[in-house]
């Protein structure tokens, strides 16, 4: 059996499944991500906590999570790493309240044309210079719900047309 992880926490899947006396095997799937050409308009300087904060990243080829206390400023340090990467990204907040903040910082840092996701909370941005997505906001009950089948039919076009997007700009859910 396969199962495909994020490499933020692998870290401590190893130690469980170590722990565990499980044994297991690793293969790396990440691929090159698509590149696209998103505009900044007003994006924030950083403060030293913010950069070392990339800098570890960086260091770890963007993979890992990105953890600060409340007014850490984690949007912020996510714009810039999205600017400086150049590829479609997908956010998903765990609340409507988060996914609003999104909404409203992309607007401000950079030249994209906001589109709501009829039917959701979710939201497309394109760049002024690409015709697909190069941002998705979803928040996570919207991407569980879009992974479950569904009887209206509305709600499967909505599901259809959220995972044709993603897997057509190179969006991974």
């Amino acid at each position: 059996d396969k199962t495909r992880i994020g490499t933020g926490m692998l870290g401590d899947i190893l130690m469980w499944l170590d722990e565990k006396k499980h044994e297991y095997r690793i293969v790396d799937c990440m691929s090159v991500p698509i590149k696209v050409k998103i505009v900044k308009k007003d994006l924030f300087d950083l403060r030293e906590p913010q950069k070392q904060s990339i800098r570890n990243l960086i260091e770890y080829d963007y993979r890992g999570i990105l953890q600060g206390a409340t007014a850490f400023g984690k949007t912020i340090v996510a714009m810039h790493i999205i600017f400086n990467l150049q590829t479609p990204t997908v956010i998903i907040a765990d609340r409507k309240e988060i996914s609003k903040q999104w909404v409203e910082q992309i607007n401000i840092a950079f030249d994209v044309t906001h589109e709501k996701i009829k039917g959701a909370n979710g939201h497309f941005f394109y760049s002024n210079h690409e015709i697909k997505p190069v941002i998705m906001v979803l928040t996570s009950s919207l991407v569980s719900a879009s992974t479950k089948p569904t009887k209206t039919k509305k709600l499967q076009e909505r599901n259809k047309l959220i995972h044709t997007i993603c897997k057509n700009a190179g969006l991974l859910i």
